[in-house]
């Protein structure tokens, strides 16, 4: 039987391909999966593009934007004390325990060696705006698991019809910005198995064939998105939670990094040179050079 997808007749084809574009905000992710959309379209494949969260379209994405925005950290009682009441790391006493003294900085320098910095008496960073390490990575975790559970019939029927679906974001998302905010690594690769529980068992999400990761530096991937926010290309004139801590993204890198070191779906992608972000294009035919394999 013949399957009509996009006006194109699909008939005796073997199951799509799922190839997600990942990597830390401000990595260009939206501007490759759209490249590569279209160079897929170019060559006459069926294609379907998902962009995660899905923002207007999404029950829980929805709710992400206001996690983003720090609704559903810290009481606001807390926030205003603090202005006048700020924390210390040192002799803290039991009300000051309200507060998480967690610096991601700190984790992402000794994270390769397992090291625990000794506390300091500085006060802590961020301590009255909004911070990502407040909301259990449990807990946000399931928002985005759910924003992907409302696309799944769509994804999986694609797939069945042989068109191959390029998303920007997907579960490893999940595992980088949340998992970064677990100090400990044991800990974190229990999560790792719960988040992939959650997504590829419980709400039963196809499972990628192919991630491709953008590595760059965070200190250039912060610029680019602030040029970003004051060109065209942006309609948001604010940074969220997530992009205003450096540290918080230092610590998601780093475990985008471990992950691509470990699975072997994943393939990254350098995208700067001598402190210099790569031009578009050149990004472009370094992710389809590994794309084109996997469609063989």
């Amino acid at each position: 039987m013949s399957i009509s997808v996009e006006g194109k007749v699909v008939s005796n084809l073997p199951r799509g391909k799922l190839i997600v574009i990942e990597g830390t905000d401000g990595s260009g992710k939206s501007v490759q999966t759209r490249i590569l959309e279209e160079r897929l379209r170019k060559k006459k494949y069926c294609v379907q593009v998902t962009d995660f969260p899905q923002y207007g379209n999404s029950f829980f994405a929805d709710m992400i934007e206001k996690y983003l925005k720090g609704e559903y950290g810290w009481p606001q009682e807390l926030r205003d004390h603090l202005k006048t009441h700020p924390l210390t790391t040192q002799g803290r006493d039991e009300s000051q325990r309200l507060a998480h003294d967690y610096d991601y900085t700190s984790q992402y320098k000794s994270a390769s060696t397992d090291e625990t910095n000794s506390a300091s008496t500085h006060t802590l960073p961020g301590s009255v705006i909004p911070r990502p390490d407040e909301v259990n990575p449990y807990l946000s975790s399931l928002l985005y698991a759910g924003d992907r559970w409302m696309l799944k019939d769509k994804m999986t029927k694609w797939l069945d019809q042989g068109v191959i679906i390029t998303s920007n974001r997907y579960v490893c998302s999940n595992m980088a910005h949340q998992g970064a905010k677990i100090k400990n690594r044991s800990e974190r690769n229990r999560f790792f198995k719960w988040i992939e529980e959650l997504e590829y068992k419980v709400f039963a999400i196809p499972k990628p064939d192919l991630v491709i990761y953008l590595s760059v530096p965070i200190e250039i991937s912060q610029r680019l998105i602030m040029e970003r926010m004051q060109g065209s290309e942006g309609e948001r004139r604010e940074l969220d939670m997530h992009e205003k801590d450096t540290g918080y993204l230092h610590a998601v890198q780093m475990v985008y990094e471990k992950l691509a070191e470990v699975d072997g779906s994943w393939f990254t992608v350098k995208c700067t040179k001598d402190n210099t972000i790569l031009p578009r294009d050149e990004i472009a035919e370094q992710i389809w050079s590994i794309v084109k394999k996997t469609l063989h």
